[in-house]
C-alpha cells in the first residue's frame, strides 16, 4: 500500500521513473510504463520497509543476546 501512496503523491520521482521507462521502452504504450512504475515504486517501498524492519530485528535480537549472556540468562538462541 505504501507503494501505491508514494506512487500518487510523489509526482517529480513518478516524472523520472515515467520519463526514464520512455526512454527504455519507447514501444510499451503509457498505460503499459505506468504500470510498471507503479510495480516499481510497491517494490521500493517493500524493499526499504524490509531493509528498516530487518535491521530493527536484528538489532533487537542482538541486544538481547548480549543482555542474557551479560546476565547469564538461559533462554532459546534468538536469531
Amino acid at each position: 500500500a505504501l507503494g501505491y501512496v508514494l506512487y500518487a503523491l510523489v509526482k517529480s520521482r513518478r516524472h523520472v521513473v515515467l520519463t526514464n521507462l520512455k526512454r527504455c521502452f519507447p514501444e510499451q504504450t503509457l498505460a503499459e510504463r505506468e504500470c510498471l512504475a507503479r510495480d516499481i515504486f510497491v517494490r521500493f517501498a517493500q524493499s526499504w520497509l524490509s531493509r528498516c524492519c530487518g535491521s530493527l530485528t536484528t538489532r533487537s535480537a542482538d541486544r538481547m543476546e548480549k543482555v542474557q549472556i551479560r546476565y547469564n540468562i538461559a533462554g532459546p538462541h534468538i536469531a
